[in-house]
């Protein structure tokens, strides 16, 4: 049986709402089969690593049954967001991209009877993935089931606090497309991206707090909120910066202070407005060239309280891709010891995903800088990737 446009689409919707969290995959699963005639569905959930897709079992459990993103039709579609197929005697396996505003949250598979499938039905599978996106999104407020489900170890207070604190961690749309990643995922205390889209900008701030675990968490969470409510409010960039520079000094008399590199861009031009406080240069790669685009550094939010932030010209191209790392990344040491990650191999890690999405860029990074330590990173990291398009 099959039913397919705004139907379908309205029919899933209206079973996700009805049901628990819990019973997602159940409803799922019911849909699939009177909609699509499959036999069997599962879903994978991406971890917070982006190392692998864990099964959401029935009744909202975690299951030990996972894949590898790297290696696995599962993971293949994750990487590259297409429906990957795998045609046997029996019928046909589809792995179906779970993304919404292109932050990837996992991938669909459904079992087909038919040997052999329409481009139509797999047009309404992708659609099947987008809308169950927005479902799961719409549910992690109200349930820890799929929080569970995204965990392959246990997570530190302090992660669990900076990971609450996050937008989601993909966008894309005509101008430009975003991502960005913490590492270590379960371990990270000081490390924070955040941004948000506006009628005319955008805005990109990177921050990095002094210490670790805990307290780093605490100063980042005061530190960002401070920054989102004074743009809330209509304040320009470098008021934000003021702000939390003064927030943060009344509360800990300048003991303890974060970086931070805060960019606006103009969507309709490519203008950029960029406050440094303290962070490492961002990199920016035009065609198959790179170079870090340095900027006066004014002090770190909270060191003095009373410093005056400068905002510093700079310009986007269509086709330029601006990476911002923090100081985890750079000094990033092998675990037996040797040289520190530094600038020379994050520019062959750039170049090597100069044409990959920004997603699968952030998270090979990562992972490249996870080998190269060898273990856990003694310092937090923060990747965030930028692909300017140009095109409002």
């Amino acid at each position: 049986m099959r039913a397919g446009g705004t139907n379908l689409i309205g029919r899933l919707l209206s079973a996700l709402d009805g049901a628990s969290p819990v019973a997602a995959t159940e409803v799922l699963r019911g849909f699939l089969a009177d909609a699509f005639g499959s036999r069997s569905s599962r879903l994978f959930l991406v971890d917070y690593d982006l190392l692998m897709l864990g099964e959401l079992a029935e009744g909202g459990l975690p299951s030990d049954n996972c894949v590898p993103v790297e290696g696995s039709d599962a993971g293949d579609a994750f990487r590259h967001q297409e429906i990957v197929r795998v045609s046997s005697r029996a019928g046909t396996r589809v792995f179906v991209p779970v993304s919404v505003r292109a932050e990837q949250l996992g991938v669909l598979e459904v079992d087909l009877p038919a040997r052999s499938v329409e481009t139509a039905l797999l047009e309404e599978l992708v659609q099947v993935g987008v809308c169950l996106a927005y479902a799961l999104k719409a549910g992690l407020p109200c349930s820890d089931v799929l929080e569970r489900a995204r965990r392959r170890q246990q997570m530190a207070l302090a992660a669990e606090m900076q990971w609450a604190l996050l937008p989601i961690r993909s966008y894309e749309c005509p101008e430009f497309a975003l991502a960005g990643q913490l590492i270590p995922a379960y371990e990270v205390g000081g490390d924070m991206f955040d941004y948000t889209v506006e009628a005319e900008s955008l805005l990109i701030a990177v921050t990095d707090a002094m210490g670790h675990g805990l307290r780093a968490s605490l100063l980042t969470t005061l530190a960002v909120n401070t920054l989102r409510n004074a743009r809330r409010s209509g304040v320009a960039v470098e008021g934000q910066a003021v702000r939390a520079d003064g927030t943060l000094h009344t509360q800990f008399g300048g003991d303890q202070f974060v970086t931070a590199l805060m960019l606006r861009i103009e969507l309709a031009s490519g203008g950029v407005t960029v406050v440094n406080a303290g962070s490492p240069p961002p990199c920016l790669l035009n065609g198959q060239r790179m170079r870090p685009v340095r900027f006066d550094a004014d002090f770190p939010l909270g060191m003095f309280g009373s410093t005056s932030y400068r905002g510093q010209p700079f310009s986007l191209q269509p086709g330029d891709r601006l990476v911002l790392v923090s100081d985890g990344v750079l000094e990033a040491v092998p675990r037996d010891g040797g040289e520190p990650y530094g600038e020379r191999r994050l520019e062959g890690a750039l170049l090597a995903t100069r044409d990959v999405r920004p997603q699968e860029a952030v998270r090979r990074i990562a992972n490249g800088v996870r080998s190269y330590r060898g273990t856990d990173l003694r310092d937090d990291a923060t990747i965030v990737c930028l692909d300017w398009r140009g095109e409002a």
